[in-house]
């Protein structure tokens, strides 16, 4: 009886085991070539395709933070500059015409200076300082804080603050818009990536003292007669954003700036101030 179950199972497999068995040895015989290939070229336009999302999503997180620092460099830029002018000329008596003359003498002095630009390239563009007296708490004698310098020091009021702005660039190659408080000698950075400021000068001719023109500093015979100035700006970003260089030009005053063959954003802003204590 034992004989014939070892006889039973020598037998060969056959049927449906056999198939599978033949099946499952075939599938172990893994991946062809052709399908490693394809299966390889599948992966790569997956990994490339989230490589470009990837890509574009920083490109685009790039520009609109550059975006964002552009115009918060511009509120910044805007907001000095028109606090600044519009204290010019500002005296610690009222105006020359309701003054005592000896304390017109005592307390006389030209508001503005100025100088124009020679090019168009950093650095080069226009210069401009404007003067006021400060003003001072008379319990401490000390500056009260109303009145401020481009610095935000405050001024006492008998001293003549010269305020003087200027687009200088520094040892890194960067432009800045800087301000002297001692005539020129020297220079504190405001704000950052200004390329450019030019300046014109608003004149009055009639008694009513509106202004009948602007004009350049050299075109400026009486710098007793300007009454308002119109600033323009050039602002760039930090850096190159993720795009073609642009064609656009930028007219500042009696200049144009551009094109560029960078890819830094560019805005400029225009700013008209009246000088409220030459204007009144």
């Amino acid at each position: 009886m034992s004989s014939r179950k070892v006889n039973r199972t020598q037998q060969p497999i056959r049927g449906a085991r056999a198939r599978s068995l033949h099946r499952a040895g075939r599938l172990q015989t893994g991946f062809s070539l052709i399908e490693l290939l394809i299966s390889m070229l599948l992966s790569s336009l997956v990994i490339l395709a989230v490589v470009g999302v990837y890509t574009g999503s920083r490109e685009n997180y790039t520009t609109q933070d550059e975006v964002g620092r552009l115009q918060e460099n511009m509120r910044i830029g805007s907001g000095i500059i028109e606090r600044t002018f519009r204290q010019g000329n500002y005296k610690r008596f009222p105006a020359p015409r309701d003054q005592n003359p000896m304390l017109i003498a005592a307390f006389s002095f030209v508001p503005l200076a100025g100088a124009d630009g020679t090019g168009t390239s950093p650095g080069n563009s226009d210069m401009i300082e404007v003067r006021f007296n400060g003003s001072t708490d008379f319990a401490t004698a000390t500056p009260d804080g109303v009145v401020v310098d481009c610095m935000g020091a405050p001024v006492a009021s008998t001293v003549q603050a010269n305020n003087r702005f200027m687009v200088r660039v520094d040892a890194g190659g960067r432009p800045w818009l800087n301000c002297s408080t001692d005539g020129g000698i020297s220079w504190t950075p405001l704000i950052p990536d200004v390329e450019a400021m030019e300046v014109l000068y608003g004149l009055y001719t009639s008694e009513n003292r509106s202004v009948s023109s602007f004009v350049t500093w050299n075109a400026v015979t009486d710098p007793t007669r300007v009454v308002a100035v119109k600033i323009h700006m050039l602002y760039r970003s930090n850096a190159e954003a993720g795009m073609a260089p642009s064609t656009q030009t930028y007219p500042l005053a009696e200049r144009t700036y551009g094109p560029f063959s960078d890819r830094f954003l560019r805005n400029a802003t225009e700013s008209t101030i009246v000088l409220r204590s030459v204007a009144l």
